[in-house]
């Protein structure tokens, strides 16, 4: 587990902006309980009673001289700046460090922890938001200093370099003048403009040890009379030429802010989602804070923090073991997804058709895609999400007991996200005592059928007799022949699923394994996990499922969020 009481230091440099200082602390507490914050801010305000700011969890440095900065006037806010970022970096003593801008307010529940942990587990250097694709003179496609998640074992603080480079600053005048002619297409500007992280971004857009991940912002393209001319523009010029960014998903067509601040200005502020959901929000590139509207702007940013805070505190935290205790007559549909919401959205529309089901657990083991999407289109009152983060490696084992372990009836049908119900499934399919209905490979008409072996129908009491998938199975793989000859050894009778009552998509075998990128021959891990079980006593209750802390993110829809507690073992006896 990411120990955040000395991991991580957040950096900010502040000017006279004390009042978003404050707020931001605030607000970062209530999101993130669990974690013992530290802080560094440099005042480059220089006030003057800057030691009396400090704290347990914040140190206050004196900032940057302005008038000892020998520099052309032109640049001298760019390296006030970068200079007292420099004084602040020197101060570090944790692994990581954070650049967050004073007016840059992250409105995630423990995203201290989420993107720690993102760190290490995708061995990433680098991490931050963007600059906005409105901002076409600004570098793309690379973290901006706004906030900067840097891993100091990966990243030399010697290499963290924030001075402007002198050498970009005569272009960038020369095509920012009023005397630049106008015939010249400011496309030639593209990522020109030079700041407080150009330096960084050449240093590390290209180097293959160095892996970064950036925040996507929220962006509505300008629909205008020149609209259809930009966008063939867009077609025909190379990224590096283009206004528009070109690269596909860079950012995305929504606002949280708006839906629950409607008089909220879109063009004021920049939004920031990571993995779909709302992140954060930037208030200084705009020129709102630095108006006379300043107190107006603290104002609706006390209302928004508090607003944020409180949500997401009211989160409830839920037993697993809870599950047990609400059983009830009826049928629980449980499946677990990863990147596959194009044949869920044709199997779910399948499950819903059918009146038997009471209800449809469904876990995003950290899909890329946005599993959100699909479920409220086939919301019918019985879906349940259940969303994973941090799960980087599909693992079916694990995620299918998780999605189990919340179902709520006593016959539990387990459904892949490409198997598709047909309309007379149940008719006839009677779940009697003592026996389970599974798929089997031997009995398939044709090679699409044979992965149909994986889906089954038994009894809740049944499945979690024997524990539930064999955790120690972590590939592709003998999952359902290891589980099916465990409910056989406690008695039970195998049946087969009606094959003409439902259907496997088809796809490939690449599309099987994408998830376990160390894996390449589906057919040898099988063997390979064949082979590790029949050496292995058999998985059973002196085994522990991986625990997991899983909270009530939304009653109407339901939604949950489950998060793997890491400091236990699925092996270690409870």
């Amino acid at each position: 587990m990411v120990n955040l009481d000395s991991d991580l230091t957040i950096l900010t440099v502040s000017f006279e902006r004390w009042p978003l200082i404050t707020l931001n602390r605030k607000l970062t507490t209530a999101l993130n309980p669990e974690s013992r914050l530290s802080w560094i801010v440099v005042d480059n305000s220089r006030t003057g009673n800057y030691r009396e700011r400090s704290d347990s969890t914040l140190q206050v440095l004196e900032g940057i001289d302005r008038d000892k900065i020998s520099c052309d006037q032109r640049d001298i806010n760019n390296f006030h700046h970068a200079l007292a970022l420099h004084r602040g970096l020197r101060q570090i003593q944790s692994r990581y460090v954070l650049i967050q801008d004073h007016d840059f307010f992250v409105i995630r529940q423990n995203w201290i922890r989420d993107i720690l942990l993102n760190m290490r587990t995708r061995n990433l250097s680098l991490f931050g938001s963007v600059w906005s694709p409105k901002l076409f003179t600004h570098y793309r496609y690379f973290p901006s200093v706004h906030f900067l998640l840097v891993d100091l074992k990966r990243v030399s603080v010697d290499d963290l370099d924030f001075r402007v480079d002198p050498h970009m600053m005569p272009v960038w005048r020369m095509v920012n003048s009023r005397s630049f002619p106008r015939w010249i297409p400011r496309n030639i500007a593209v990522g020109m403009c030079p700041d407080t992280g150009s330096r960084i971004y050449r240093r590390f857009r290209h180097d293959p040890q160095c892996k970064f991940e950036y925040l996507k912002p929220s962006f509505f393209p300008a629909v205008s009379k020149s609209f259809f001319m930009k966008n063939l523009l867009k077609l025909v010029l190379p990224d590096q030429l283009s206004k528009m960014p070109k690269r596909k998903g860079y950012w995305i067509e929504r606002s949280f802010l708006r839906k629950q601040f409607p008089d909220f200005d879109r063009k004021s502020l920049d939004e920031f989602f990571w993995k779909d959901e709302p992140f954060g929000f930037h208030v200084g590139s705009s020129k709102t804070i630095k108006t006379k509207e300043y107190n107006k702007v603290i104002q609706w940013l006390e209302e928004v923090s508090d607003f944020f805070s409180k949500q997401n505190q009211s989160k409830s935290a839920i037993d697993l073991d809870s599950f047990q205790s609400r059983l009830r007559e009826g049928i629980s549909v449980f499946c677990a997804v990863k990147n596959r919401n194009r044949f869920l959205d044709c199997s779910l529309a399948s499950w819903v058709r059918r009146p038997e089901i009471d209800e449809i657990i469904i876990v995003d083991w950290d899909s890329a895609e946005r599993v959100q999407d699909i479920i409220d289109v086939h919301q019918n009152g019985k879906i349940v999400l259940v969303k994973a983060p941090q799960q980087q490696r599909w693992s079916l084992t694990k995620a299918y007991n998780l999605a189990a372990r919340m179902t709520t009836r006593s016959s539990i049908l387990k459904l892949d996200a490409d198997i598709i119900l047909r309309d007379d499934f149940f008719d006839g399919l009677a779940l009697d005592k003592g026996c389970f209905f599974s798929g089997n490979w031997r009995d398939s008409r044709n090679k699409n059928e044979n992965h149909l072996n994986g889906t089954f129908y038994c009894g809740r009491k049944d499945f979690f007799g024997v524990n539930g998938y064999n955790e120690k199975i972590t590939t592709y793989g003998w999952d359902d022949a290891d589980l099916y000859g465990r409910l056989e050894a406690k008695g039970l009778k195998r049946k087969l699923l009606p094959l003409d009552k439902l259907a496997h998509q088809p796809h490939s075998d690449e599309t099987r394994i994408q998830a376990q990128p160390d894996v390449s021959d589906r057919k040898r891990e099988i063997k390979k996990n064949r082979k590790m079980c029949a050496r292995q006593a058999p998985w059973g209750a002196q085994n522990n499922m991986t625990p997991f802390e899983v909270l009530v993110i939304s009653q109407s829809p339901p939604v949950c969020e489950a998060i793997e507690k890491k400091d236990n073992s699925p092996d270690k006896k409870r």
